[in-house]
């Protein structure tokens, strides 16, 4: 999905990367080689925990991937000639400007260019637009753009789940020399996160890079 920014235009996901579209790129059997530096650490791109019959499953392939890490996420986007949501123009998007909508691809995204404090538009928390504080009842992930109101607005509402379901990993580190006990940037929330964690300004949730956690996944955009 195309969208435009003060800095020229480029593309981002329409939703998480799937367990099938993950699942499809491990059975091609990735080299490690080539990963950055920081990165040196990660000796394979398997999620820590894996559905039933990985990697040629059947059911939720059309559920956000999730238990890798910062550095699965990098390696997945460049195989695909794209790269982890980052910094508008190219590279990692500054610690200090992660809430910048001329700076940070995905937060440029969710706000429709800075205008919107929920993807969906508005300043207010609307509960069952999006999957999240456990807003559908049940304490799960759902598969990706199951939930046809959670998107962003105007030239951005083709892009879905910026908000809820799963946080998204975000080239966004406190530190771009150090390797796994960096700390990166989770964006958007998750199923079970509340207003304020579900907006699209919430900074205060980072892992380091070596986290695989079952509440995060990513997405990719353009080079």
């Amino acid at each position: 999905m195309t969208v435009p920014s003060s800095k020229g235009s480029y593309s981002i996901d329409a939703h998480e990367v799937t367990v099938g579209e993950y699942a499809d790129w491990i059975k091609t059997s990735p080299s490690v080689i080539g990963q950055p530096p920081v990165c040196s650490w990660n000796t394979d791109f398997q999620p820590s925990t894996v559905p039933a019959g990985w990697p040629d499953v059947t059911d939720e392939r059309d559920h956000p991937i999730t238990c890798v890490d910062w550095c699965d996420a990098v390696a997945y986007c460049a195989a695909h000639a794209r790269r982890l949501c980052g910094r508008i123009g190219g590279g990692a998007v500054d610690w200090t400007k992660r809430t910048d909508a001329n700076e940070s691809q995905w937060f440029n995204a969710c706000t429709s260019g800075g205008t919107h404090a929920y993807t969906y538009g508005g300043a207010s928390y609307v509960p069952g637009l999006c999957n999240s504080g456990n807003a559908d009842g049940a304490q799960r992930v759902t598969a990706a753009q199951s939930h046809p109101d959670c998107h962003a607005t105007e030239a951005y509402s083709g892009v879905y789940d910026l908000s809820g379901n799963v946080w998204e990993w975000e080239d966004a580190c406190d530190s771009t020399t150090k390797g796994e006990d960096a700390k990166c940037a989770l964006r958007g929330g998750a199923w079970d996160n509340n207003a304020s964690e579900s907006r699209c300004a919430e900074t205060g949730f980072a892992y380091s890079r070596s986290n695989a956690d079952g509440f995060v996944g990513f997405r990719c955009c353009s080079l």
